[in-house]
């Protein structure tokens, strides 16, 4: 490999991470930090998407593309770049996290978490992000995790 090809692959491999990596990096100043407002429009909002292996296979696909650096592979605030942010990436096995309606976690999802480095979603369909919302159902509550 010729050092052109090299430059290019090593800059086109950057510039990937960078991009993989943005999900986590909006926000994260933490005197900023305010709890999550559910919004009226979320809070009774019922789940059109039924929880069964499809979708929860397809929200754990969506989860493991843009949640998995922050929250980890298996939901415990412990991902890859949690590291990098305080507060630190929510454990979404916390009773505080269980305990909210589907509608509430459906926001949390699509708006972000102002003060933290939770972004937005809502670039993914409606369908993505209640997928993701039967995923989150499946992780088993630790109270005061």
């Amino acid at each position: 490999m010729d050092l052109k090809t090299a430059l290019t692959t090593g800059l086109l491999i950057i510039l990937v991470s960078m991009v993989l990596s943005a999900g986590c990096l909006t926000g994260s100043s933490p005197e900023s930090r305010e709890p999550p407002v559910v919004q009226p429009e979320y809070f009774n909002l019922v789940n059109p998407s039924v929880s069964n292996a499809v979708s929860i296979e397809k929200g754990k696909s969506f989860y493991s593309k843009n949640c998995k650096n922050c929250h980890g592979s298996e939901g415990f605030g412990d991902g890859a770049q949690a590291i990098m942010y305080e507060p630190k990436p929510t454990n979404l096995h916390d009773s505080q996290v269980q305990d909210k309606s589907e509608g509430e976690l459906f926001q949390l999802i699509s708006e972000g978490v102002k003060g933290t480095s939770m972004q937005a979603f809502k670039w993914l369909s409606e369908d993505d992000r209640w997928d993701i919302v039967n995923f989150m159902r499946t992780f088993e509550v630790e109270e005061g995790a």
